[in-house]
Parts: structure tokens; C-alpha cells; sequence
């Protein structure tokens, strides 16, 4: 028989749970020993008043907690040796030995869960773990039609859709190749080989940034230094600054003497063909080309007319043989 008798506190009721003696409830037991508290449990279960024990005991002080139905906001969910529920919407965060019930938005609640299920087109081992799919099947392809020898996990709706899905093969349509914009048309269609890589890619248009495929990261790089250098347009030279300037869209670097008596140089022209058709000696001043270029006027070829203009834009004007005179 355990013979349990209440003393009046010496301290403060808990201001949570109070001291609510005056009618028969379940309760944990704790017994001053040496100062401190320590849990006692009889026969395995949480004794009640009145409870019979084949062990006699002398308790000074008996602490008595009426269990919550749910757990306060910053409380310990554990506190009473079995879990009980947070309250309202908060939830349980921080290490397993330190649990606390935490609104969801409490940087102690900051974690991100584990996701539950693998959604369809996601692979389930992304997180070093199997998440089994929310539905259909885990269906192992080459997925990303890059490395034949690559092949991984992707969460398929359905045995037949993986299946079909196998027997597929990459086509252009399916990989966009090293030089085209990945964006061409309308959606992302993701590179064969490489990365995308952004720049300038319009030699006629210094504004417009797009997406093309490159082999790799480093060439990208190199790529994107030269997009952003301004090209050799018609007629000019591509080394004119020491380094070479690539002509622009459409036109060909072409190394040949100009006019009697000057030495080789390049130029930006219209077509290979017209490179190799030029003359040391010229007749006429081919279309691109000045007329004064020897310091004497060489007329225009058939159906070419000299036209002046700031073609540098640096405050000097010269002539130029083309077809039409344009204003711009």
C-alpha cells in the first residue's frame, strides 16, 4: 500500500498547469531526491490517487500536473514523458533532444521537411535517398540525351509512358545543336551536348542578348568576350586596331592589294567569290571599296555609285561604291 499525503507547496503553483487537487485525475509522480526531481513510475503505469503499490513510500512533496490536451506555443511537446499535440497550426522544430511546438514561420521551424513523394518527371533519388514516386511508376531512361552512357531514375505516370519513353530517340528536335539558340522555337529544347551560353550573338544587333548552345563552359566564356567587341562592317579592315575584329553577319575577311602600289591587307567583303575574282590592277572600284583609295579617283564598277558619308562615325567622310546611297 502507498500512502500518499498532500502538503501545502512551498513554492509558486506552475502558472500553466496549477495545482488542481480537488478531483481524481492521472498524474506523473516526482520525488525529491537529493534536490532533484526524478520521474517514478509504478508497475509501469501512471499511478492515480489511490493506487495500490506493493512498494511503501515516503513522499514529502508531490507536484501534480493535469495533462494538456495540446502543447503551448514554445513548450515542449515531451514534457509529460508521452507526445502531445502543438496547438493550433505550430508545429515541432529544432534537434530531437530539444523539441519545442514553433509557429511554421519561426526560423527554428527554417528547416525544409523532407519531401513525402517524388513528383512525375522528378527523379527520385535527387536527395541521396529513394522518395517513392506520388504516382506511377520510377522508370530508368538516358534522360537527358547527352551521354548515351548516362542513364538515371525519372518518376513516370505510367508503365506504358516509360516504355514509350525508352523507345524514343534523340532528334533535332529533341537537342538543340552547338550554334543554335536553344529558344528558337518558342520553348526550351535543351542543348545535345555542352551548355546554354548567352552573349551578343547578332553581330548586327549590339542591343540583343539570346541563348545558343557552346561545347563547354570555357569556350562560352571565350565566345561571350568576343561577342561583346564590335565587328568589322563592309569594306573596312578587321585588323585595324592590331587585333582582329571579325567581320560582320555575312560578310568574309578577305587579303589581297587594294590598288596598285599599296601593300596586302585585309578587308571585310561581301562573298568569298568576290575575294578571289580581284584584281591587282584594277579596272574600277569593286562595290565596299573607296574610290580615292590610291589617291586618285578609280570610277565605280557597273551599276555602283559612289556615296559619301561618316562611314566611321568619327567626323570624317569618304566614298564608298554601292549600289543604292543609304541615309542610315
Amino acid at each position: 500500500m502507498m500512502t500518499i499525503t498532500f502538503h501545502t507547496p512551498t513554492t509558486e503553483p506552475d502558472p500553466r498547469h496549477g495545482w488542481p487537487f480537488d478531483q481524481r485525475f492521472e498524474f506523473v509522480l516526482n520525488v525529491a531526491i537529493g534536490g532533484n526531481w526524478g520521474g517514478i513510475c509504478l508497475n509501469g503505469k501512471s499511478p492515480s490517487l489511490g493506487s495500490e503499490s506493493e512498494t511503501t513510500m515516503l513522499v514529502d512533496y508531490v507536484r501534480a500536473y493535469e495533462m494538456p490536451k495540446c502543447t503551448a506555443s514554445g513548450d515542449d511537446p515531451f514534457f509529460f514523458g508521452t507526445k502531445i499535440p502543438c496547438c493550433g497550426t505550430n508545429r515541432m522544430c529544432g534537434k530531437p533532444s530539444s523539441m519545442r511546438c514553433m509557429p511554421k514561420e519561426s526560423k527554428e521551424c527554417a528547416v525544409k521537411e523532407p519531401e513525402s513523394c517524388t513528383k512525375t518527371g522528378a527523379d527520385p533519388y535527387r536527395t541521396g535517398r529513394n522518395v517513392p514516386c506520388c504516382q506511377g511508376v520510377q522508370c530508368l531512361n538516358n534522360w537527358e540525351h547527352k551521354n548515351p552512357e548516362r542513364y538515371f531514375f525519372k518518376c513516370s505516370i505510367s508503365r506504358e509512358q516509360c516504355r514509350k519513353d525508352k523507345a524514343s530517340k534523340p532528334s533535332e528536335g529533341q537537342c538543340t545543336k552547338n550554334g543554335k539558340d536553344p529558344y528558337e522555337s518558342g520553348s526550351n529544347v535543351p542543348c545535345c551536348t555542352g551548355v546554354q551560353c548567352k552573349g551578343k550573338w547578332d553581330s548586327n544587333d549590339s542591343k540583343r542578348y539570346f541563348y545558343r548552345c557552346s561545347p563547354s563552359k570555357e569556350q562560352c566564356k571565350e565566345d561571350q568576350i568576343q561577342s561583346e567587341r564590335k565587328c568589322t562592317k563592309l569594306g573596312q579592315d578587321p585588323w585595324g586596331t592590331k587585333t582582329e575584329v571579325k567581320c560582320c553577319d555575312g560578310l568574309h575577311s578577305c587579303l589581297r592589294q587594294w590598288a596598285p602600289g599599296e601593300q596586302w591587307k585585309y578587308r571585310c567583303v561581301a562573298s568569298e567569290q568576290e575575294c578571289k575574282s580581284g584584281e591587282v590592277n584594277p579596272k574600277c572600284t569593286k562595290r565596299g571599296d573607296d574610290p580615292w583609295a590610291s589617291g586618285e579617283k578609280l570610277d565605280c564598277c557597273e551599276g555602283l555609285k559612289p556615296c559619301k558619308k561618316d562611314w566611321k562615325q568619327n567626323g570624317k567622310w569618304t566614298f564608298r561604291c554601292l549600289q543604292t546611297c543609304s541615309l542610315k
